[in-house]
């Protein structure tokens, strides 16, 4: 009861609402039950799950001489650290085995009567991984001992998992950028950065072709993932991971990658599991501290280039551990075989954030936003509108001259002729023009490109919104002249502290009986600037003060009932906080000061609005603010294993109850968004005459009747802010078989039950939009819990019903129809076909229904009428957003027509409804993987691999969208009335699991162990990936999910983060020089402390480069997104950081023109996406360390010199500007995606 009081204890401090206090008695009480059950279970059937996440296994055979089997014989395992010991006895087929054995050195003495013993010293045991040990006994006494030292085993001959396990030594010397291991999950062979980071500066990666949402973080077997909403995760591991304790508190950690035992599952991907170190029988630990600071790095490619300064950088990171027996004062001998062990860390860091934005020019400011002719003169290119007329990229056409052009008939206006009716009645409409900024007459002018500059884009004072003027006013002066895009470098300092801790207390009771718990912290805060300064901000994500408190425990109970059966009891649990407030979150009244009407405000709501112009830096605050955020999570398992003959049999259970509370508004600051469609040729909006939409809105109250003739936004949104607190179950049954058949042959046989609860709002605060057919209507069903039903208002309904969509109120608080029967098979062998020669191969199914989907909008508690958002959208370029009152937004009412004060008073009309699954069913995400894998030892230190490793997913999560046309329409077409559901917002959030991929690859890995001071493991990967999975970080944008024919299929393409070549190394060298080494042997004392005992350390990494899309320039159809066409080399006289790619080799899909003869297919949506590849990278991080002896050989000083991108090479990013009819900025490069070099001092006191 102690433990529950202070379990409940920790629950009642989460970061939630009031009104969840009922529903945390509820779920208090649920736990128990749970609990008991649980207990009940694990006195009936003995069970395991998660708990050999944490150990290790050691097996074997033992023989005589002749190779007959000895029954019987006594086998002891000893830890070298701790002088516990297992014990077991070689059953009828000679076999043993030892499968709760913690991480370390170990010592196993074997022996039977009538044979003379047998000692193997040294044996090192990893995490998840099986030793084999077998043994020939010669007849003779058993008081005449052989005793051996092992070397680790170079070839896996017990399983077909695929993967990499880091130890100790490995955590603490190689270079970790951060001092992040987890980053080192990247050297393994299979693992591709996520598109756009690089390598060992992320945490991120992806595994054998899967999304790195889909990896399953683990700390001492406990679920360590940011589960519901991805959140802010540590701040160095950008949300993914809930605790990274410091390196210097691992034992290892090891990434299952593929084909792993039916004990594993929860997700997709890989498996990344790390255990806290455990105290010995002396007392023993470290005392660091790292330094880094401005004077020893180097400084940004991008701000080197603009002639900028190193902007200042200081961090340190400093603290120790310990470990060893418990001892007490009262007791002369402390506590028998119990241990403990204890580290603290903290991290000061105040570092720079490079900036490449883009920002007015200079003329533009000084001309009060007059004179905007730099759009044309900093550009190139060119476009035709309907009249085929000619303008440069850039021109900003007046939206009070729009007109329809008919064909066969001269323009009004300029006295042009009409188009070609091709087969259409004469003064039939076929599109539509407006006319130039222009000094001029535009009677007869066909060619603007030939008249002078200065004679256009000049906007006169009276048509110009002097509160847009004092907006872009905001807006820094450029660092550089003659350009427009990328026009401004700078960088902002942020300022982090972390602290952190780990406590770890084994205790071995007796021979039987063993427990141990772990207590993790980590505590971040940290103060963001905006990209820009003032108000201005830049909404930048993350920026303002972030708090982020988590925590997490384990404890483990383990009895040994016999040498051939184990039971073990886990429980743990973790939460992860985070309060992120954006810069002036707290000051009313901002908006104001700009003329800006309508935003109410709330606790972090203050600022500027979000406002966003295409190829601007935005300004005011960005989406998703402000995050107050809790996921808790707790876990329980029950463990057993038998040996019985040649089987090792594992039966296991999990429960998990994952819960989340979330405030975190899609716009409650308020959005306005700017394309420039109002102000650019209607059929072919470039996003350079975006800020001419916002100067031209009409200022004051509205302007019924305009229209499109004053320009305005495209978007606005306002959104509100309440909690979302939300709680699912995850269940889990496996059984496992590995059965050693020979010495030689090892099969793995294994099935896995997942059982993936759907997510309920605790209060029942959820809707679930479901369309019919395929999801986007006509008609549908909105889903919404019973105890909440009512609370829908009548205006509500009767909107609902007008668009066709029934109401349906359900018992089932989910709102979906969850998969039940997900069996996960499990294959794989091991074959040793001498002692130098391994074959494997596996084939396994593995579910993941817990990855990140983000927040808002796609989660069902995000819906009307609880927590909601209203979205206004520009039907078209020529059909504005238009209020009930018939009047258009302005930048100063945009607000003030969307009420979102209370559901029964909100504004309906363009209410974002968030839908989940078809017909309301979800089916569970799996991915079917499988290898075969040769190994080769070519000589006692060095080994090679080979394998062809690959799966297949099916049924993947993706995020798309419904309520969108579902045929072509022409892009001046209003989306509305093609739409199935014209009451609601366009383009709702719908989550779906349609999406499918594979992957396929050649993996060679080739290992060398410590010889003559060397130690190398290098792999190299050859793989491709296809996907049509629209995920949260790595998907695709569908263009048109629901056109007949096409779908989420025509999108099926390279993976986002697919690299066709990595090759990664690792390993450390001990230089030739002093005591002991090959030069210098003999030097004095004096010589040897200069010269003498140098180690390096080293990480290399190489990944071709990875995929991106070149969007159309300009709409080839309404409502539908559409990529360019590629005509030519498009690398030709490229491939610079000034133009990545060659402009003339892409063009403009086929625009569809609405006609009924149109015959051109799909072709309007251009060629598959991901069709252009960005920079690879190359780095080397390196290290070099000498220790200092104190007293003995466990006392010493360390220190140690580490630099990070060595070379300083700059890793560029996949280049932006990707507008191919402006070549004079088209594929630029604005941003790198890893630091320049930085170089770290560190000493480290062992002892």
């Amino acid at each position: 009861m102690k433990t529950f009081a202070f379990l409940t204890r920790l629950w009642r401090q989460e970061m939630v609402s009031p009104e969840t206090a009922s529903s945390q008695r509820m779920w208090s009480r649920r736990m128990l039950r749970h609990l008991a059950t649980i207990f009940i279970i694990g006195s009936l059937l003995p069970l395991i799950a998660y708990a050999q996440l944490t150990v290790g296994h050691v097996t074997g055979t033992v023989t005589d001489t002749s190779g007959a089997v000895i029954q019987g014989a006594a086998v002891t395992l000893t830890n070298s650290g701790t002088g516990i010991s297992q014990h077991t006895v070689s059953t009828s087929t000679g076999n043993y085995a030892f499968e709760q054995v913690d991480p370390g050195t170990y010592s196993l003495h074997v022996e039977a009567n009538g044979f003379s013993a047998a000692v193997t010293n040294g044996i090192v045991v990893h995490v998840q991984e099986t030793v084999t040990q077998n043994y020939h006994l010669d007849i003779g006494n058993v008081t005449t001992q052989v005793t051996v030292t092992e070397t680790a085993p170079l070839l896996q001959a017990q399983d077909a998992s695929v993967g990499q396990e880091v130890d100790e030594r490995l955590v603490n010397n190689l270079p970790l950028v951060g001092r992040d291991w987890t980053t080192l999950a990247h050297i393994a062979p299979g693992t591709t950065s996520v598109n756009g980071q690089a390598g060992t500066t992320s945490e991120a990666f992806s595994s054998n072709g899967v999304n790195s949402v889909q990896n399953d973080m683990r700390l001492n077997g406990i679920d360590d993932n940011m589960e519901f909403y991805g959140g802010f995760g540590t701040i160095t591991s950008e949300g993914a991971t809930s605790i990274i304790p410091a390196p210097d508190a691992l034992q290892e950690f090891k990434l299952e990658e593929g084909n792993y035992s039916a004990q594993f599952g929860h997700s997709t991907g890989s498996v990344l599991d790390a255990v806290i170190k455990s105290g010995t029988d002396t007392y023993r630990g470290d005392l660091w501290e790292y330094l880094r600071n401005t004077n020893l790095n180097a400084n940004d490619w991008f701000l080197n280039n603009s002639n900028q300064p190193r902007s200042p950088y200081h961090e340190n990171q400093f603290g120790g551990s310990i470990g060893g027996p418990v001892r007490l004062p009262f007791r002369k001998h402390g506590l028998k075989n119990t241990f403990w062990f204890f580290d603290a860390e903290r991290s000061n860091t105040s570092a720079p954030r490079p900036y490449t934005e883009t920002v007015p020019t200079a003329g533009m400011v000084n001309s009060g936003f007059q004179n905007m002719s730099d759009l044309i003169q900093f550009n190139s290119g060119s476009n035709t509108d309907s009249l085929g007329r000619v303008f440069s990229t850039g021109t900003i056409m007046d939206p009070a001259t729009t007109r329809n052009v008919y064909c066969g008939v001269p323009d009004s206006v300029t006295g042009l002729p009409g188009p070609s009716c091709g087969g259409a009645a004469v003064g039939t409409a076929v599109g539509t023009v407006r006319d130039p900024f222009y000094t001029g007459s535009v009677i007869g002018v066909t060619n603007y490109t030939t008249v002078p500059t200065a004679m256009l884009d000049q906007i006169p004072s009276g048509r110009i919104d002097p509160n847009a003027v004092k907006l872009l006013s905001l807006y820094p002066a450029p660092t550089k002249s003659g350009a427009f895009l990328n026009d401004w470098v700078g960088a902002r300092n942020y300022n982090l502290t972390i602290n952190q801790y780990d406590l770890r207390i084994d205790s071995n009771l007796n021979d039987k009986n063993i427990i141990w718990g772990v207590w993790d912290v980590y505590d971040a805060l940290e103060n963001q600037p905006g990209i820009l300064s003032g108000f201005a901000q830049g909404a930048n994500y993350g920026a303002g003060t972030d708090w982020s408190p988590h925590w997490a425990l384990a404890g483990s109970y383990t009895h040994i009932f016999s040498p051939t059966m184990t039971n073990v009891f886990r429980v743990g649990g973790q939460n992860a906080q985070d309060s992120n407030v954006p810069p002036f979150g707290n000051q009313t009244g901002i908006p104001a000061q700009f003329g800006i009407q309508g935003i109410t405000g709330g606790p972090g709501l203050g600022g500027l609005p979000n406002i966003t112009m295409t190829n601007l830096v935005s300004l005011g605050v960005s989406g998703y603010n402000p995050v107050t955020h809790s996921t808790p999570n707790w876990e329980i398992d029950e463990v057993v294993t038998k040996i019985h003959g040649n089987h090792t049999f594992n039966i296991g259970y999990q429960l998990t109850d994952i819960l989340a509370h979330l405030r975190q508004p899609t716009a409650g600051s308020g959005q306005l968004k700017y394309t420039g469609q109002f102000s650019d040729i209607t059929t072919k909006t470039t996003g350079y005459t975006a800020m001419a939409d916002m100067l031209l809105s009409p200022s004051g109250s509205y302007a019924p009747g305009l229209g499109y003739y004053e320009g305005g936004p495209q978007q606005v949104v306002l959104s509100t802010a309440n909690f979302i607190n939300s709680q699912r179950w995850y269940n889990a049954a496996f059984f496992q078989d590995d059965w050693k058949i020979t010495p030689k042959l090892t099969l793995n046989l294994g099935l896995r039950w997942d059982k993936y609860g759907a997510t309920k709002e605790m209060n029942d605060h959820q809707t679930n939009l479901v369309g019919s057919g395929a999801g986007n209507g006509p008609g549908g069903i909105l889903y919404v819990p019973k105890s909440t039903c009512s609370s829908l208002p009548n205006n509500f309904v009767q909107l609902l019903t007008k668009d066709s969509i029934s109401l349906k109120c359900t018992s089932d608080r989910g709102l979906m129809q969850m998969q039940s029967l997900n069996f996960a098979p499990r294959l794989g062998f091991a074959y040793q076909i001498d002692p130098s020669f391994v074959v494997r191969g596996g084939y396994g199914i593995t579910y993941g229904s817990l990855g990140n989907i983000g927040a808002a909008p796609y989660v069902l508690g995000n819906n009307y009428p609880f927590v909601f958002s209203v979205q206004s959208l520009a039907g078209s370029s020529t059909v504005p957003i238009t209020y009930t009152d018939g009047g258009v937004p302005s930048l100063e009412n945009a607000f003030q027509e969307i009420n979102i004060s209370s559901p029964a008073n909100a504004t309906i009309e363009g209410l974002q409804v968030a839908g989940m699954g078809i017909n309301d069913k979800y089916q569970t995400p799996y991915v079917e993987s499988y290898n075969l894998t040769v190994e080769k030892q070519l000589s006692r230190r060095d080994a090679v691999q080979i394998a062809y490793v690959g799966d297949v997913g099916k049924h993947l999560d993706s995020r798309g969208t419904y309520n969108q046309p579902s045929t072509f329409i022409a892009p001046t077409a209003n989306q509305y009335s093609y739409s199935p559901f014209p009451d609601l917002g366009l383009k709702g959030a719908w989550l779906v699991t349609t999406g499918v991929s594979s992957y396929n690859s050649m993996q060679a890995v080739y290992n060398r162990q410590v010889s003559t001071g060397l130690n190398i493991t290098a792999n190299y990967t050859y793989s491709h990936c296809m996907s049509d999975q629209a995920d949260i970080s790595e998907g695709l944008p569908y263009r048109a999910q629901f056109l007949a024919g096409f779908g989420t299929k025509g999108d099926y393409t390279t993976c986002v983060d697919d690299a066709r070549h990595v090759f990664h190394a690792s390993g450390s060298y001990d230089l030739p020089f002093g005591h002991g080494r090959e030069f210098f042997s003999s030097a004095n004392h004096a010589a040897n402390e200069v010269i003498g005992g140098w180690n390096l350390d080293y990480i290399f990494s190489y990944q071709s480069g990875q995929p991106f899309t070149v969007p159309s320039a300009v709409a080839t159809s309404g409502g539908f997104t559409a990529d360019a066409d590629i005509t030519g080399d498009q690398y030709a006289n490229a491939k610079s950081v000034k133009h990545w790619l060659n402009a003339s080799a892409f063009t403009t899909p086929p625009v569809y023109d609405g006609s009924a003869n149109y015959d051109q297919g799909f072709a309007p949506l251009g060629p598959k996406q991901m069709q252009s590849r960005g920079p690879g990278f190359f780095n080397i991080d390196s290290s070099v360390s000498k220790d200092f002896a104190i007293k003995g050989e466990s006392t010493y000083l360390q220190f140690r010199a580490e630099a990070y991108n060595l070379m300083n090479h700059p890793q560029f990013s996949n280049p932006g500007s990707l507008n191919y009819t402006s070549p004079n900025t088209f594929a630029s490069i604005t941003s790198v995606r890893n630091p320049s070099r930085i170089v770290q001092l560190a000493l480290k006191l062992y002892y």
